[in-house]
Parts: structure tokens; sequence; C-alpha cells
């Protein structure tokens, strides 16, 4: 029997793989959330200046 054919490399083989698949997937996801927050984070602020310009000219 080969190593190379043996179940046992085999398991280890596609654990090894869908596990890098899956960090990888996991850390691209939590880039993109952090970009999203930090994206309603500015928007928000830049709509509080808003408000607080308007509310000014109001005066």
């Amino acid at each position: 029997m080969n190593i190379k054919d043996s179940p046992l490399v085999k398991g280890i083989s596609t654990g090894i793989t869908f596990g890098t698949a899956a960090f990888v997937l996991t850390s691209k996801l939590n880039k993109s959330k952090k970009k999203v927050k930090g994206a309603a984070g500015r928007m928000l602020e830049s709509l509080a200046d808003m408000v607080d310009e308007i509310t000014q000219k109001l005066k």
C-alpha cells in the first residue's frame, strides 16, 4: 500500500483544503463587514453635520 493512497492521508489533505478555504472565506466576510460598518459610521456623521448646519441656518 502506497502512503499517498492511504485513507488517512486523503482525509487529512481534504480537511486541510476545506479548512483553508473556510478560513479565507470567513476572513474576507469579516473585512467586508468592517468596511460596511465604517461606511455607515461616516454616513451618519455626515448626516449629523448636515442637520447641524441646517438648524444653524434656521436660527
